[in-house]
């Protein structure tokens, strides 16, 4: 699971979804659910999943109806 950057990666797991993963929920986001696959771009960057453009609307993908983005835990 965590072949692109296993020392970026390890700070998953201090994320809500990290955490919710540790203790077994099979069904939360993974890396790619909010930063996409073969098109991570960084946050600066207006194409990013994760730009403030961008966030809320990845955001509802999982988080219909969600205003705002979601606190990062």
């Amino acid at each position: 699971m965590w072949r692109c950057h296993e020392d970026v990666a390890k700070s998953y797991f201090d994320t809500y979804h990290g955490k919710v993963s540790q203790l077994g929920y099979t069904k939360t986001a993974k890396c790619y659910d909010c930063h996409g696959a073969h098109d991570i771009q960084r946050v600066e960057d207006p194409r990013s999943h994760l730009s403030r453009a961008n966030v809320v609307q990845t955001c509802q993908k999982c988080h219909a109806g969600r205003r705002g983005a979601l606190p990062a835990i």
